[in-house]
């Protein structure tokens, strides 16, 4: 009896034994099994805080827009009265030789045009002009002679504008003594050839024909030519009003 009570009293102590042991252990294990969660908990917590902002970029710089273009300067108006003179330089040589009635040259402007402070044109600005007039002569009492005026002017601005000027005549150096010398010679070799074949009144016939052929020489032959020698300085004067608008 005494036995079967040690026997029992093993196996409660045995069984409680084996209670505590898997109390422990199942403790352990729901420790182990509650600590991986802890980092997920945290993982979410730290997911779930909002993101920081981007930072500001700095503003770019506004562009500076270019500058606008200086405005121009604005236009006036000039008057300048008949009588103002034009003083022009020729381009080059004008003659009755090689020009017409009605052919155009060119000169540049000698000194400037003003109209109170402003200057209207400015030295070696292009002047254009006509030959109002080219006669060549030729005949024993005609002398060649050539007329020039201006017609348009460049101002200051660069426009061209019309003018009236007075005309500039010259003249060919007078052939009457040339003439007279070649009658004077024809009637002398008249005369000799005429004293010769007749005598004295050979001479006086021969004469007679001789100053004949010399006159008919005149005649045909053309005087010298009127003409202006290039950079011949001329000083022209407005015979109209010059009414124009310059910058």
């Amino acid at each position: 009896m005494k036995h079967r009570s040690q026997l029992f009293f093993l196996a409660i102590l045995g069984a409680a034994l084996l209670c505590l042991t898997f109390s422990g252990c199942g403790t352990q294990q729901t420790s182990e099994l509650e600590d991986p969660e802890q980092p997920a908990a945290e993982e979410t917590t730290q997911s779930a805080a909002p993101a920081p902002a981007p930072a500001a970029r700095p503003a770019s710089a506004t562009r500076q827009p270019a500058p606008a273009p200086a405005p121009a300067p604005a236009a006036r108006a000039v008057s300048l009265p008949p009588g103002t003179p034009v003083a022009v330089v020729t381009s080059s040589p004008i003659s009755t030789k090689t020009h017409q009635t009605g052919d155009v040259f060119e000169a540049s402007l000698d000194k400037d045009i003003v109209d109170g402070n402003r200057v209207v044109a400015r030295r070696g600005a292009l002047v254009t002009g006509i030959v109002a007039e080219a006669d060549p002569g030729g005949r024993v009492k005609g002398v060649a002679s050539l007329s020039l005026k201006l017609t348009r002017l460049t101002l200051a601005d660069g426009q061209e504008v019309s003018i009236v000027t007075d005309a500039y005549g010259v003249q060919a150096k007078t052939s009457v003594k040339k003439d007279a010398t070649k009658v004077g010679i024809g009637a002398g070799i008249g005369a000799a050839i005429g004293a010769i074949a007749g005598g004295g009144k050979g001479a006086a016939i021969g004469a007679g024909v001789g100053g004949a052929a010399g006159t008919g020489a005149a005649l045909a032959t053309h005087g010298d030519p009127a003409e202006v020698a290039g950079e011949t300085p001329i000083t022209f004067e407005l015979t109209a009003p010059l009414e124009a608008s310059i910058r």
